[in-house]
């Protein structure tokens, strides 16, 4: 009789060690800021720039998104690589590779739509120029997202949807607790604009989250 270890421990672990290393990142946005601020590094506020919180959590969610773009690009340069960063037992194919870097593309994309809208409006560039580009860009991001979803396979179709559901459910708790404290002026009302990162910032979690439950991360 054969006896086969259970991966879904090994898999828990390394869902609670990505969520732990995730939340890592504003602890260390915090001490960095504090330390600069001790050394008089200040020289520059906030405001100055007309950079909200929402705005700098927008710019760190495009940060990390151009990170992760680097990461797939550099593995899709060849099946081995890529094989090695999705746990395929065999290199990937000609197929895998082009999904791979399309999503690199859609990933960059992302983070360049986050970040000009606070980067517009920090340099005083033309707002009607800046929304013009914005839209332009947003059309692209759909148009290869969709040819993505339509080209891979049905266990990433069912990853997508999924992230979408814990999304809109968890997305829509964390809205509703932020418009409550809002209603209630325990913190400044959110607009549009808060909504939007608010929810991309769900979507990643429950991207990771999913991705890592089914093995794909």
């Amino acid at each position: 009789m054969s006896s086969t270890s259970d991966p879904r421990p090994a898999r828990r672990t390394s869902l609670w060690r990505r969520i732990a290393l995730f939340s890592l990142y504003p602890i260390a946005g915090f001490a960095v800021g504090t330390l600069a601020a001790r050394l008089g590094l200040e020289f520059i506020s906030l405001p100055d720039l007309g950079l909200s919180t929402t705005d700098v959590v927008a710019l760190c969610l495009a940060a990390f998104l151009l990170l992760t773009a680097g990461v797939i690009a550099w593995a899709a340069r060849g099946g081995r690589p890529l094989s090695k960063l999705m746990k395929l037992a065999e290199p990937a194919d000609h197929a895998e590779l082009s999904q791979a870097r399309l999503q690199a593309v859609l990933l960059v994309l992302t983070a360049i739509l986050l970040a000009l809208p606070p980067l517009i409006s920090a340099l005083g560039m033309s707002q009607w120029a800046g929304i013009v580009v914005i839209g332009l860009l947003l059309l692209l991001h759909t148009v290869l997202n969709i040819r993505l979803f339509v080209s891979c396979d049905e266990l990433l179709r069912r990853t997508v949807v999924e992230t979408c559901a814990v999304t809109m459910i968890f997305g829509q708790m964390a809205l509703f607790i932020c418009a409550a404290a809002g209603r209630l002026q325990l913190i400044p009302a959110i607009d549009g604009w808060d909504v939007y990162v608010v929810m991309m910032a769900t979507y990643l979690v429950a991207g990771l989250i999913v991705s890592t439950r089914r093995g794909l991360a």
